[in-house]
């Protein structure tokens, strides 16, 4: 269920690519999802995305999210999950800028990082490779994640959406403890124990 919500997204991104009134109609926008009714941009923005890089590192990091959600989650479930992620991470960001008709945003960012966080509760100190290049114990990437999307979204320094990474990123904590609330205490327990270095970088 993974691959195809991967396939499917990578259809619409390049759609958009190369089809500009497809890309505008059904981009992100609060404003006219407020003043228009539009709501399928509510979703339809989490499947379109700015170029071939953004797509990539997107549908990337989604695969390598594959095999924990098909073992944790019935194939209806993902769907379910992946969707309403996409809705629940644009909530700050139409709430902020429902009155802004110049506000406009694309990308499969939250709902990834929906899917990336729903492991952390079970394996804290599993290794994110960061660029691919940098390994981190997922426990030590997550405060930083989080806390570098908070302080993002405060300064507004760029147009990437990290109201919407950290939003989605939550979501993925919170259904994960919702559908697995022993996944909590083992959490904790996880966390107080350490790996050693020798066997959390798997030498």
């Amino acid at each position: 269920m993974v691959f195809l919500i991967i396939i499917v997204t990578c259809v619409l991104s390049f759609t958009g690519f190369s089809n500009s009134s497809f890309f505008e109609k059904y981009q992100f926008n609060p404003y006219k999802i407020s003043r228009h009714n539009e709501y399928i941009r509510w979703i339809s923005g989490g499947f379109l995305h700015a170029d071939q890089m953004h797509l990539f590192f997107n549908m990337l990091t989604l695969y390598f999210t594959a095999d924990f959600l098909e073992t944790m989650f019935k194939p209806s479930e993902i769907i379910v999950f992946y969707v309403v992620a996409i809705a629940v991470a644009s909530i700050p960001d139409f709430i902020k800028n429902k009155k802004n008709p110049y506000y406009a945003a694309i990308g499969a960012s939250g709902a990834v990082s929906a899917a990336l966080f729903s492991l952390l509760l079970f394996n804290p100190w599993g290794i994110v490779y960061v660029f691919m290049i940098i390994p981190l114990p997922f426990i030590l990437f997550s405060i930083l994640y989080l806390y570098y999307s908070y302080y993002m979204s405060k300064k507004n320094y760029d147009n990437i959406g990290h109201l919407a990474h950290l939003t989605g990123a939550i979501f993925g904590i919170v259904v994960v403890a919702i559908k697995f609330p022993g996944s909590i205490p083992n959490f904790f327990v996880s966390l107080l124990n350490p790996p050693l270095l020798a066997q959390m970088f798997g030498y």
